[in-house]
C-alpha cells in the first residue's frame, strides 16, 4: 500500500503539468500521470479477489467494477459546482482551478486515503496477532 501512496504522489505533478503547460507538452505529461498514477487498480482488484471467498470471487470483481464506475463516472459532475466556486476569476481560470482539484487534487486525496489504510491495516494485524497469541497462551496451560 506504501508504494501506492508513493505512486498517487508522484503521479499529481504530471497531472498539475498536463493541466497548466501548452499544448504539445500537456499530451506528453498526461503519460507518466496515468502510468504512474493507475497502478492502484491492479493491486486493489488483487486485494478484492484475496479478501472474499473462491465461491464469491465472480461477483466481489462485478460488484467492485460497478462500484468504481459509478464513483468514478460521476465525479465529472462536480465540475459545473466547482466551476462555479471559482467564478470570480474568470472562466477559463475557474475551470482550470476546478479541473485542478478534480484530477491532481484527487491523485493526493487517494493517497491520503491509502496512508488512511495503512494506518487501519497495522492496528488491525497488531489486534489480530495479540488476538491469537492470546489464544495459543490460553490452549498451552
Amino acid at each position: 500500500m506504501a508504494v501506492l501512496m508513493v505512486s498517487q504522489i508522484c503521479a499529481a505533478p504530471f497531472a498539475l503539468m498536463a493541466l497548466l503547460l501548452p499544448a504539445p507538452a500537456c499530451y506528453i505529461m498526461l503519460l507518466p500521470s496515468n502510468i504512474i498514477g493507475e497502478m492502484w487498480i491492479g493491486v486493489c482488484l488483487t486485494c478484492v479477489l484475496e479478501l472474499v471467498p473462491e465461491k464469491l470471487r465472480g461477483a466481489s470483481v462485478g460488484y467492485y467494477l460497478f462500484i468504481i464506475t459509478n464513483i468514478g463516472g460521476n465525479i465529472p459532475l462536480l465540475l459545473p459546482p466547482l466551476k462555479t466556486l471559482f467564478a470570480h476569476v474568470g472562466a477559463d481560470v475557474a475551470l482550470r482551478n476546478a479541473l485542478i482539484i478534480l484530477f491532481p487534487g484527487m491523485y493526493l486525496a487517494s493517497s491520503v486515503l491509502f496512508l488512511l489504510t495503512i494506518f487501519i491495516y497495522k492496528v488491525w494485524n497488531n489486534r489480530q496477532s495479540r488476538l491469537r497469541s492470546n489464544t495459543s497462551t490460553d490452549t498451552n496451560v
